[in-house]
């Protein structure tokens, strides 16, 4: 039995109270969210598009947004396109845009469970710094770098990503 939990950090902590040990999920997946990573986020030119789509969305610039975060953007249902666009543009300028900083070591560090934390290798938010970090800071982490896959790993990879996913778990 399992208790999962994939996604940002800080909501882990929020919901699961790990730090007061109220609850001991299992396993943590963490897909490094644009928000939350290991180091700060190198500026490009796909970092400040994706800024400045969170801050104004638009849906004409949202494929140039998603290209930048997926190499198989194209690839993208229009259905996943459409909702995307509508989480962004109902929740107003997120201020998770202006609460990019890295996790601290202290904030990760007393993870005792096993903790999987993957990259793309096109990714324009994570790098390999990320996963460095990662290694020296959790007690019990497997890393991995996803090859052919931007931010958006499960979209580019998902073969990949749940085959390691799934190999993760059983062991």
């Amino acid at each position: 039995m399992f208790t999962i939990f994939s996604g940002k950090l800080d909501k882990f902590f929020a919901l699961y109270g790990a730090h007061d040990r109220i609850c001991h999920p299992s396993v943590f997946i963490d897909s490094l969210s644009p928000t939350q990573t290991f180091t700060w986020i190198k500026p490009s030119s796909a970092l400040l598009s994706n800024i400045t789509y969170s801050i104004s969305p638009n849906k004409e610039k949202l494929d140039q947004v998603l290209s930048g975060l997926s190499v198989r953007s194209i690839k993208i249902s229009k259905t996943y396109f459409d909702q995307y666009y509508l989480g962004t543009e109902k929740e107003g300028i997120s201020r998770c845009v202006f609460d990019m900083t890295p996790y601290s070591r202290k904030s990760v560090e007393t993870l005792n469970m096993p903790v999987l934390v993957l990259i793309g290798d096109k990714d324009i938010i994570n790098n390999q710094r990320c996963l460095e970090k990662a290694k020296k800071w959790i007690p019990n982490v497997q890393t991995g770098t996803i090859e052919s896959a931007g931010h958006f790993l499960s979209f580019d990879q998902p073969a990949t990503v749940n085959r390691i996913i799934l190999n993760f778990l059983s062991n």
